[in-house]
C-alpha cells in the first residue's frame, strides 16, 4: 500500500528504483537480497497453528452439539483467514519480504503494493470477526445466565469498538485514491490519494493494541472471582493468558509502523508490518481455539480405535505370550504382577475409581445446593444493591457450577474407559497359553476363578 507520496513527480525512471540507493549501497534488480527466508517459516508455523487449533475447535464443537453466534462467525472467519494466508505467501513471489525500495524498479512496485492492499483488507475483516467472536464467547463461559452484568457489556461494548474500527479503515482503504486503481499503483497519471497511509497505519497499530489489551483485562478480572482454588485460577488464567503473544505482535508492529512513517524504504517496513499483523491474527485464533482442547482430547479418547488401542497395549503389557513355532515352544515370563496380584489390583483401582465418583457427585450436588440458596436469598433481597451483589455472586457460582459439571462428565467419561479396559483384560484371560511341558508350574500362578467372578461381576454392577 504505497502512495503517489513516496513517488518523486519528475522525471520518473520506470526501469530505475523506487528509492536512491543509500552511500556505499548498490542496487541489485535481478534476485535481491530478501527476507523471505525467515518471512516462510514464520507463515509456515501459522499455517500449522491455525489449521490444527481449528480442527480442534470444529472437533469439540461436534461433540457439544451446542452453538452459539460466536461459531457462525468463527465459520465466517475460517476461510477468509486462508486467504490472507494465500496473499501472504504470495507476497514472497513478488520481489519478497524485507526488500528495500533501492532493490526494487519502479515498474515492480505496483505487484508489491497491490498484495499488500488486498491482504490488508482480508485482516481487517479476520480480525474483526475473530475478536468479536472471542469477546461473545466469553459473555457464555462467563455469563452463562445471559444475564446482563459489567463483563457482558464491556464485552459488547469493546466488540462494537473493533467492529467500528474496522469497518472506517475499510472504507479508507477502499475509497482513499482517486482513480481507484492507484489505491496500490502510485504510477497511475493524474492519481491522488486522501490519507496518508503511513499515519493511517500508526493510528491503527494504536487502536487494535489498546483493543487487544482489554479483552485480556476482562478476562483476567472475571477469573480471578470465581470460587474455586488458585490452582485452578492460575490454569484456566494461563490458558487466557495467550492473547499476551498477540499484544506483543501489536507492539512490534507499532514500532515498525513510526519507521514507516519516517522512512522512504516503504517496502521493507511494511512487510515487517505485514508479518506482525499475520502473528497478531494467528494468535486471535489460538485465544478463541486453544480453550477447546481438552474437550476435543476427551472426545479423541472415547473414540473407538483409541479405547481398542488402550485395551490392546495394556493387555500386551500384562499378558503372556507365546511362540507358536515348533521350535520355540517356551511360554515368556509375565512381566508384570502375578495373576493373583493382579486380581487384587483390578479390586482396588475399581475401589478407587467408585471414590472419585461419589466424591464427584457430593460435589456437584453441593455446587446446586449454593446455587438454590442464593437464587432464593436473590427474591428475598429487595435493596437494589443488595440484588446486584447477589447477582454477581450467582453468576460466579453459575460459573463455577458449569465448570465443575463438565469436569464430572469429564471424569465419568475417563471411568468408563478404565472399567471397559479392566472388563476387556478379564474377559481375555483365556487367551494366556500355557505350554504343556511348564503346565503344572503355570497353572499354580491362575487366580482364583471366583476373585475374577466377583470382581468381573462389581464392575459390571458398577457401569449398570
Amino acid at each position: 500500500m504505497l502512495s503517489s507520496s513516496v513517488i518523486p513527480r519528475q522525471a520518473i525512471n520506470i526501469e530505475g528504483p523506487t528509492i536512491a540507493a543509500p552511500t556505499g549501497f548498490v542496487s541489485i534488480f535481478d534476485n535481491p537480497p530478501n527476507g523471505n527466508h525467515i518471512a516462510l517459516p514464520i507463515i509456515t508455523v501459522c499455517v500449522v497453528v491455525s489449521a490444527v487449533f481449528y480442527m480442534v475447535r470444529f472437533y469439540a464443537k461436534y461433540l457439544v452439539e451446542e452453538f452459539h453466534v460466536s461459531d457462525y462467525l468463527t465459520v465466517v472467519a475460517f476461510p477468509l483467514y486462508w486467504v490472507y494466508i494465500y496473499y501472504s505467501y504470495r507476497l514472497s513471489w513478488t520481489p519478497g519480504y524485507l526488500v528495500h525500495g533501492w532493490d526494487i524498479r519502479l515498474k515492480d512496485i505496483a505487484a508489491f503494493s497491490y498484495v499488500c492492499w488486498l491482504a490488508t483488507l482480508f485482516y481487517l475483516w479476520i480480525i474483526a470477526l475473530v475478536k468479536c467472536a472471542i469477546l461473545l464467547e466469553w459473555t457464555t463461559i462467563f455469563v452463562p445466565n445471559r444475564r446482563h452484568s459489567i463483563f457482558a457489556w464491556a464485552c459488547f461494548a469493546t466488540c462494537g469498538a473493533v467492529c467500528c474500527l474496522s469497518i472506517i479503515i475499510f472504507v479508507m482503504d477502499i475509497a482513499n485514491c482517486t482513480p481507484f486503481r492507484h489505491n496500490w499503483d502510485p504510477l497511475i497519471p493524474g492519481g491522488f490519494c486522501r490519507f496518508s497511509v503511513p499515519k493511517a497505519s500508526i493510528a491503527s497499530a494504536v487502536t487494535n493494541l489498546v483493543l487487544d489489551f482489554v479483552p485480556i483485562l476482562l478476562a483476567q478480572n472475571a477469573i480471578w472471582k470465581l470460587h474455586m482454588s488458585r490452582e485452578k485460577k492460575i490454569g484456566i488464567s494461563f490458558i487466557f493468558l495467550i492473547g499476551i503473544t498477540g499484544c506483543a505482535a501489536g507492539i512490534v508492529r507499532l514500532y515498525f509502523a513510526t519507521r514507516f512513517l519516517s522512512s522512504d524504504d516503504v517496502t521493507y517496513f511494511f512487510s515487517i508490518m505485514a508479518l506482525c499483523s499475520l502473528c497478531e491474527a494467528t494468535c486471535a485464533n489460538l485465544i478463541l481455539c486453544v480453550p477447546y482442547t481438552p474437550r476435543a482430547l476427551s472426545g479423541i479418547q472415547q473414540t473407538k480405535l483409541i479405547t481398542g488401542l488402550r485395551s490392546y497395549m495394556t493387555f500386551k503389557s500384562s499378558s503372556n505370550y507365546i511362540n507358536n513355532s515348533d521350535a520355540f515352544g517356551e511360554v515368556k515370563d509375565i512381566p508384570l504382577l502375578p495373576l493373583e496380584k493382579r486380581g487384587e489390583h483390578y479390586k482396588n483401582l475399581h475401589e478407587e475409581l467408585r471414590t472419585k465418583y461419589n466424591k464427584l457427585c457430593c460435589q456437584n450436588a453441593c455446587l446446586q445446593d449454593k446455587l438454590d440458596t442464593l437464587e432464593a436469598k436473590s427474591e428475598t433481597t429487595t435493596s437494589q444493591k443488595g440484588q446486584a451483589e447477589l447477582q454477581e455472586e450467582l453468576d460466579d457460582l453459575q460459573t463455577e457450577l458449569d465448570l465443575a459439571r463438565e469436569t464430572f462428565a469429564d471424569s465419568q467419561r475417563a471411568h468408563k474407559l478404565e472399567l471397559d479396559d479392566l472388563n476387556q483384560q478379564l474377559r481375555k484371560k483365556h487367551l494366556v497359553s500355557y505350554s504343556s511341558t511348564r503346565d503344572n508350574d503355570r497353572k499354580s500362578r491362575l487366580p482364583d476363578p471366583n476373585i475374577l467372578e466377583d470382581i468381573d461381576g462389581k464392575l459390571n454392577d458398577y457401569e449398570n
